[in-house]
């Protein structure tokens, strides 16, 4: 039923609508903080959908099509009382077959307006495991596990005993490490489960965050004092042996002629161990037997070395 310009309409009375409704999110006063936390929620999804609104109306003001021209021309020109009258049986047409149809964007706001008075719980877009509370701490015991069960640290006399509470008590001291915990591919992976983890508990417990922003800004202050060689716990002569280990470590294509391995079969010859050490060399999991890795094969074999 609806016409081009019912949807200029609808699009125009949806952006009022999501322009209210942030505007009470904002201000309502929330009794704790799961409440917080929801109506956080709740006011980014009104301000992705007011943005996706006018993009539309932006696409449909432009006209490329020339839809909303002919449109307005059906309704302007010599036959406009006949395309009226004509548009008026086709409404009620429309209301006799549905005579009990509903206004949905009345209804879907009025819903968001009595979670507000009568505070009800709005989850359904926000998850939380028990040990996070709703956002009040943080669940660390996935990337505990992963620690403990580093090379560098089961041979560590004291680390290898740590508790998951000094665990805790260490995250926010990673730079005392010493240099041989660090200098590793696991710790390497360990970091970047451990910066996924808080990217993810912040965007759920923080919903109104640049996340992006901040994170940039974190990346330039690093960027700085790495090049420095001031970065805590890094310092320029780590960085420098780094440099040395690296340099020393001969490049895999000297190893191994990817030109003459060019079928699974030809490189199933390699053994698993060599192929496991092209993996690691790639940074890709060499985990199993010998044909999950060689169904690799085709996604590292563009792959740049790592250095």
């Amino acid at each position: 039923m609806d016409s081009l310009l019912e949807s200029f309409r609808i699009l125009h009375e949806e952006k009022e609508r999501l322009l209210d409704e942030m505007a009470q999110e904002l201000y309502y006063e929330k009794q704790n903080l799961k409440e917080e936390i929801n109506s956080g929620h709740r006011f980014r999804r009104h301000l992705n959908r007011y943005q996706e609104c006018c993009n539309k109306l932006v696409e449909l003001y432009e006209d490329k099509d020339d839809l909303k021209k002919e449109e307005i021309g059906s309704i302007s020109g010599a036959n406009e009382f006949a395309e009226f009258y004509g548009r008026i049986r086709n409404s009620k047409e429309f209301h006799r077959k549905y005579p009990n149809i509903i206004d949905t964007l009345f209804e879907e706001f009025n819903d968001y307006k009595n979670i507000r008075e009568k505070h009800i719980d709005d989850d359904t877009y926000t998850v939380f495991t028990d040990e996070e509370s709703y956002g009040k701490f943080l669940d660390l015991h996935e990337l505990f596990h992963e620690f403990m069960n580093m090379d560098s640290i089961k041979t560590n006399d004291r680390l290898n005993r740590l508790t998951y509470l000094e665990f805790l008590n260490s995250i926010t001291r990673l730079h005392s490490f010493n240099f041989e915990l660090k200098n590793n591919d696991q710790y390497e992976s360990f970091l970047a489960l451990l910066c996924d983890y808080l990217t993810n508990f912040i965007g759920r417990a923080k919903p109104l965050l640049d996340i992006e922003s901040e994170i940039g800004e974190c990346n330039k202050a690093f960027e700085n004092q790495w090049t420095c060689g001031d970065f805590p716990g890094w310092p320029s002569h780590l960085l420098n042996t780094i440099i040395q280990q690296s340099a020393s470590k001969p490049d895999i294509h000297q190893l191994v002629n990817f030109e003459d391995l060019n079928t699974p079969e030809k490189l199933e010859s390699l053994g698993l161990d060599q192929l496991k050490n092209i993996l690691q060399t790639y940074g890709l999991k060499c985990g199993g037997t010998i044909f999950p890795i060689i169904s690799k094969y085709p996604a590292f074999k563009c792959f740049p070395v790592r250095s």
